[in-house]
């Protein structure tokens, strides 16, 4: 008879705390907070961040300038610093810049782009002319098209005495047109 008891109480005792451990568990686990916003607001875009990187830099758009005076290429971007201080000196340079199958063009770089301030961003842009073999194959290619091509891309910065630089390893999608100069404007 008092094993019997033994073994309830064992059981009770077990089954109680695996209860309280449940309890313990789910107070630990955060609750999902949902925030309803204005209709007239939109939301903020999230980009995840890829990777440990100090600096990062994401694509924005690009545009093929034909009737310019020189005919160049602009290609935009955004510039992200994750360090706690911030960047100077930045450098960043497309090695690569190929349009769907028409052109590869190398070496678009931006100079000095200045300083991003700690954990923020900046948009930065890339622009160089288009030598005459790079204008005649734009010109093939339909003006005023909504494009899509693929960008290789190295950026350089310094933090400090530390030098942060970024370069994926695989090509990065970017949107963009082939555009007229009077385009310009009218926008």
């Amino acid at each position: 008879m008092d094993l019997g008891i033994v073994g309830i109480s064992a059981s009770v005792v077990t089954l109680l705390y695996a209860g309280w451990a449940l309890v313990r568990y789910l107070r630990k686990r955060p609750e999902a907070q949902v925030v309803a916003a204005p209709r007239a607001l939109m939301p903020p875009i999230v980009i995840p961040r890829q990777g440990p990187h100090d600096l990062q830099v994401l694509p924005d758009q690009f545009r093929v300038w034909l009737d310019r005076e020189v005919p160049e290429i602009e290609i935009h971007f955004y510039g992200i610093n994750y360090l706690g201080r911030e960047v100077t000196g930045l450098e960043v340079t497309v090695t690569t810049f190929q349009l769907d199958r028409y052109a590869h063009i190398q070496n678009v770089s931006s100079g000095d782009q200045g300083k991003i301030p700690k954990r923020s961003s900046r948009m930065l842009r890339c622009q160089r002319p288009l030598s005459d073999s790079e204008i005649r194959i734009f010109k093939k290619a339909s003006v005023g098209r909504y494009s899509e091509g693929t960008v290789m891309v190295r950026a350089r910065a310094f933090a400090g005495r530390k030098t942060v630089t970024y370069q994926p390893m695989n090509g990065i999608v970017i949107k963009g047109t082939i555009g007229r100069h009077d385009e310009r404007t009218a926008s």
